[in-house]
């Protein structure tokens, strides 16, 4: 309510207030709300490492957001990436039905970072997270049956998923699917 001003003035510092009171309670939600005021510093002074334990804590309590927030934050620290952390992470999340986690998650089998190189898993996790709405999926979908890569070489397959992805405004997939055309 305060945080986004719905029926009263917005005010972070009130709303952070509440987020804590309702976090002290177990409320998971109401701790990844308390992270992000850390994370973003409204209403409370700016700090990482306290939004994080607020994110980790929610996470453990079941919410694909912060599972999935924790999952970016491993993969993407500058010198100390722990892309092993941050699969494990995102499998929580796709667990829960987040499909930008899964999208993540097959970023991660498809290069082999911080997992084992799994093309078969990587596909399985691109089409869930295509079949919900990730048409950056869709695009490696169409790469992984040009190639082959997870899947057999299937050019008429891989043309079915550049053109959902372009159809969804996926350039790159446009661009995929035109040179593949021309291949033929």
């Amino acid at each position: 309510m305060y945080a986004d001003g719905r029926g009263v003035a917005q005010d972070y510092y009130r709303a952070s207030k509440f987020f804590r009171i309702s976090c002290d309670g177990g409320n998971a939600a109401a701790c990844f709300n308390l992270g992000i005021a850390y994370r973003d510093g409204k209403g409370v002074e700016q700090n990482i490492f306290r939004a994080l334990k607020l994110f980790t804590q929610s996470c453990d309590s079941s919410d694909a957001e912060a599972c999935f927030i924790l999952g970016l934050y491993e993969e993407e620290k500058e010198v100390t990436a722990d892309y092993s952390r941050a699969a494990s992470f995102y499998e929580k999340a796709c667990e829960l039905a987040h499909t930008s986690a899964c999208y993540e998650l097959g970023q991660l089998y498809y290069e082999g970072k911080g997992v084992e190189q799994n093309y078969p898993r990587a596909v399985e996790l691109y089409e869930k997270a295509c079949d919900n709405g990730v048409i950056a999926a869709c695009a490696l979908l169409g790469l992984a049956y040009e190639e082959g890569n997870g899947v057999e070489k299937d050019a008429k397959r891989a043309l079915d998923w550049y053109k959902k992805a372009c159809d969804a405004g996926n350039e790159k997939a446009c661009e995929f699917r035109k040179t593949l055309l021309l291949s033929l």
